[in-house]
């Protein structure tokens, strides 16, 4: 066996030097590369795969034009009234609302509702989705009472807004809006006008 000082001459040393130099030199690169390969890859997955759906109602979301001011006596049958329902979109990303429609008590039947711009809402943008309603004002008369009195029933049925919204993935989502639970919001106005 040789001895330490004879093995680890000045000329061994720099070549191992050398060699662990390159072996750092490879492991490090590499590091570098691969970890920054895989920040992009990740980032661009995530932009890609990004799926951000967030629909409501708008401030003051029923628009009903054209009502006059005074009240009908009630079971004056059915009155039909324009209506424009306001959408907003809170995800970064935009959508398309392929369909809306509305439905609630005393109208004849849901009323599908149109949107321009083939339905689409940009990120953090709004629209209008309008239609025809038709109320059956016969049926309204104590909810008409409620209103004059000032104590509308909160155990009224809903009116809903009911829409399928397609992603930026093409992926679909269907959502729920409650636009009133007292039936005053659009169905009232419409009878006591």
């Amino acid at each position: 066996m040789q001895p330490l000082q004879t093995l680890i001459t000045p000329r061994n040393w720099r070549w191992v030097k050398k060699t662990a130099d390159y072996v750092l030199l490879v492991v490090v690169v590499g590091a570098i590369g691969w970890s920054s390969t895989t920040a992009v890859a990740t980032f661009h997955q995530a932009t890609r795969n990004r799926a951000v759906v967030e629909v409501h109602l708008g401030t003051n979301p029923v628009r009903l034009p054209g009502l006059a001011a005074s009240y009908f006596p009630a079971g004056t049958g059915l009155r039909t009234q324009p209506v424009a329902i306001v959408i907003a979109n809170d995800s970064p990303d935009g959508v398309f609302i392929d369909s809306a429609e509305l439905s609630g008590p005393y109208l004849t039947g849901a009323v599908k509702l149109s949107l321009p711009n083939n339905g689409y809402v940009g990120g953090g943008m709004f629209t209008s989705g309008s239609g025809t309603l038709t109320v059956d004002c016969a049926q309204t008369g104590e909810l008409l009472k409620e209103i004059k009195a000032g104590a509308v029933d909160t155990d009224q049925a809903p009116t809903l807004l009911r829409i399928s919204v397609r992603d930026a993935n093409n992926q679909s989502h269907a959502f729920t809006l409650t636009v009133d639970t007292t039936a005053d919001a659009i169905q009232g106005q419409v009878c006591a006008a």
